[in-house]
């Protein structure tokens, strides 16, 4: 293997690894400044809405009584996590941060895909410094999820437009459809794909 070679595959696991363990850290950092907050330890409106839908789901009510309110692929995950560990919203945000982390990493490959490695570094590190997201990812709600998941799909999209193989256009349909089980609007996105 040339040293050209080698240097580009150690690129590629390196600048997604060093991205993670930027935005991991941020985000740790903020948890650990958080952890007594009212924000953090008291549930109320919507986080109560959330954490009350889970831990229904948790104790067994799968499809509930009637129609959903909200778009229920995150009171799932939470009623997951709630069934499977307990009543713990602390370790559903902790996961949540760890999942929010790989944002832009996400970021950074789609753009590299679609773009070039420079504009990637820059919408990579703008994806792990960007405050808001580092906020809703501490909180007991969904718009973390919204964003985890427009990551993957456009990082999905970004593979398939290179690869040009119906295994992952197919992935990039499967992500897309996962995302609109947490934002429903994205639907609108779908006929733009096909």
């Amino acid at each position: 293997m040339s040293r050209t070679a080698t240097r580009k595959s150690s690129w590629d696991w390196r600048a997604p690894a060093l991205l993670f363990a930027v935005a991991l850290a941020l985000r740790l950092i903020h948890l650990a400044t958080v952890r007594h907050s009212p924000f953090f330890t008291r549930l109320w409106l919507d986080l109560a809405f959330f954490d009350e839908w889970a831990q229904e789901i948790a104790a067994g009510n799968w499809l509930g009584s009637g129609l959903f309110y909200q778009d229920p692929l995150y009171p799932y995950f939470l009623g997951t996590l709630y069934a499977v560990f307990g009543h713990k919203p602390a370790l559903a945000v902790t996961l949540q941060l760890v999942l929010g982390a790989l944002v832009p990493v996400l970021v950074f490959d789609a753009v590299r895909r679609s773009i070039g490695k420079a504009e990637a570094w820059v919408a990579g590190l703008l994806a792990a410094l960007y405050v808001p997201s580092i906020f809703y990812e501490g909180l007991v709600l969904k718009s973390w999820m919204d964003t985890f998941l427009a990551a993957a799909a456009l990082a999905c999209l970004a593979l398939a437009v290179e690869r040009r193989s119906r295994t992952a256009w197919a992935l990039t349909g499967l992500v897309f459809g996962i995302a609109c089980l947490c934002r429903g609007n994205l639907i609108l996105v779908l006929p733009a794909l096909a």
